[in-house]
């Protein structure tokens, strides 16, 4: 009996008391919304109060670039026509080019969503395991759609704002055609859906200045 004991003891903190640290370090706030929802200018906000933010969008663009296995990948599948001189992908012609074709768009996410998830791992441990920074937030418009980090997100708040802001700002911000942009905004989640799985809304439905005191309530931040 008291070698059993022991043997718990052991196991408890040595392997359960360490999974559970662990378990508690990886745990981030999670932070979605549709495309054009004014997800940036809160993120841009939230660093101005400490939070750290890993946002996937940007580690989307991170693992395209030369440098990295998925742009090899990404070039071969898709051809040198997709290359700017530099020899850089050209961002703006791949996604012409998937979201006119949903078949190539599903291709390309398949491509990419395993060096995605790596990056976005690989930054989570650094912040919060290495650094021990606490208030780190993910950012993904396909938080719910991929699944991948939801586990480890708590709470998770979305962005909401109508189809017809999303729609209205692709067409001014990104000069999208209106294909592309319905697209765009139809190949993700509905907002009502997403709004339906968060534990808290944000409204990005009338100015900036509301937008932010929105974002404040939500977070329960103090003004400077």
């Amino acid at each position: 009996m008291i070698i059993l004991i022991f043997i718990y003891q052991l196991y408890k903190y040595f392997i359960i008391t360490p999974f559970l640290f662990l378990i508690q370090r990886i745990s981030v706030i999670g932070l979605t919304g549709g495309v054009a929802c004014g997800k940036t200018i809160a993120t841009n906000f939230l660093e101005q109060y400490g939070f750290t933010i890993i946002d996937m969008d940007i580690i989307s663009r991170k693992i395209l670039m030369k440098d990295y296995p998925a742009y090899k990948s990404v070039v071969k599948k898709f051809g040198n026509e997709i290359l700017l001189e530099n020899g850089e992908i050209n961002r703006q012609k791949l996604r012409y080019i998937v979201f006119k074709d949903d078949s190539k768009r599903k291709i390309l996410n398949k491509m990419t969503h395993y060096y995605i998830f790596i990056e976005t791992l690989k930054t989570l441990i650094w912040n919060r395991i290495i650094l021990f920074k606490s208030n780190v937030i993910i950012v993904s418009p396909l938080l719910f759609e991929s699944k991948i980090f939801t586990w480890i997100c708590s709470p998770i708040y979305t962005i909401a704002t109508t189809e017809e802001r999303q729609y209205n700002f692709l067409i001014n911000r990104d000069n999208c055609d209106s294909d592309i942009a319905n697209s765009m905004i139809y190949s993700q989640l509905s907002i009502k859906t997403k709004c339906k799985l968060s534990d808290k809304i944000i409204w990005n439905n009338s100015n900036i200045k509301d937008f932010k005191y929105s974002i404040i309530e939500a977070f329960n931040l103090c003004f400077f």
